[in-house]
């Protein structure tokens, strides 16, 4: 008799392109001004459906995605944390070449039935992607933030991974 072996890839999120939607405010994950260039600041901003609101989630192994943004043509712009910072309230940009540690991504399920997105160097501190604490935080333009997870009914740092191909453009 022959002995069949397989290995199974789990992942949370398949690989494909997304919207990415704050519970908290209804807004996407967006490039500000649409400027494809290496940090770049990532805003939220109402959908309006372009490239630069659409991410392509690639799982790499180990738990980690790379998040591209759809907008990049002829150099690959990936969601990154700046400097690839472990620190509180560290911008998210825009990043390109070598994958590093504040390119790749954990995703997880939450108690609420979000997302949360952790970049690598926001592991030890259990950081996340989050909208900055700022008193306007439902306007367009509120930055994108490595933050700290808190587990409330806040959810500044929790996400909707929204297939694109239900919104029209």
């Amino acid at each position: 008799m022959q002995e069949l072996t397989f290995t199974l890839k789990v992942t949370e999120v398949p690989n494909g392109t997304y919207f990415i939607k704050s519970k908290l405010t209804d807004k996407m994950v967006d490039i500000e001004n649409q400027t494809m260039a290496d940090n770049t600041l990532i805003h939220q901003w109402q959908l309006h459906g372009s490239n630069s609101q659409r991410w392509l989630f690639t799982h790499i192994g180990d738990g980690y995605y790379t998040v591209k943004s759809q907008r990049s043509d002829n150099t690959a712009y990936y969601l990154g944390v700046q400097n690839d910072s472990t620190a509180q309230d560290a911008s998210i940009v825009l990043r390109s070449g070598t994958i590093t540690d504040g390119m790749k991504w954990k995703i997880s399920k939450t108690v609420s039935g979000a997302y949360k997105l952790m970049p690598k160097t926001g592991e030890a501190n259990n950081r996340v992607l989050a909208i900055e604490n700022n008193l306007l935080y439902n306007n367009n333009g509120v930055k994108i933030r490595q933050r700290d997870y808190v587990q409330d009914d806040n959810f500044k740092d929790e996400w909707f991974i929204t297939n694109s191909r239900y919104y029209a453009t």
